[in-house]
């Protein structure tokens, strides 16, 4: 049995839709910091991630993360897009091949399966989007799916405005 997804977001809402290896991964555009190039990111060994980007005087953890979602410091070659990601607690950047505005209302949200809603994932809901189906995440949910080590990055502001509603 499916577990029921509650969605009372503003039609206004935007989402983020960050592709990973042909899968769609859609987020509150609020979360999003900044989108820079992935060009800008200095690889680093040692360290959690794949490396570290600058933007505005503060350091970022960079990671990258395949389509199933899993961490890897093994980096595509279609990823080309860094988008900063900020949770309120700490902040974080990742690869993406593709970034898209999206408007809650081009969505169709969808409860998890049962298979997808187990403890600790980091998936809200399914929303289909030109359809596709996506998962519907947070920048929280991301960074616990990285573990602690997302939070090392310099910029602990809250994030930028919150979408409208409540999930």
């Amino acid at each position: 049995m499916a577990r029921r997804a509650e969605h009372h977001l503003d039609p206004r809402s935007l989402f983020a839709m960050l592709q990973l290896d042909g899968a769609m991964v859609l987020l509150p555009q609020g979360e999003i910091r900044t989108v820079e190039p992935a060009l800008d990111i200095e690889i680093t060994e040692g360290e959690p991630g794949i490396g570290r980007i600058t933007v505005g005087g503060r350091s970022w953890p960079v990671y990258c993360l395949t389509g199933k979602l899993t961490p890897t410091r093994s980096v595509p070659p279609t990823r080309h897009i860094c988008a900063l990601l900020g949770t309120g607690d700490g902040s974080f950047a990742l690869l993406c091949d593709d970034f898209k505005p999206v408007h809650t209302r081009e969505l169709q949200f969808h409860p998890l399966p049962d298979c997808m809603g187990a403890d600790g994932a980091c998936a809200h809901s399914l929303a289909v989007y030109e359809q596709r189906v996506g998962c519907v995440v947070s920048a929280a949910g991301l960074k616990a799916l990285l573990g602690t080590d997302a939070a090392r990055g310099d910029d602990n502001t809250p994030p930028a405005q919150a979408p409208r509603g409540e999930w």
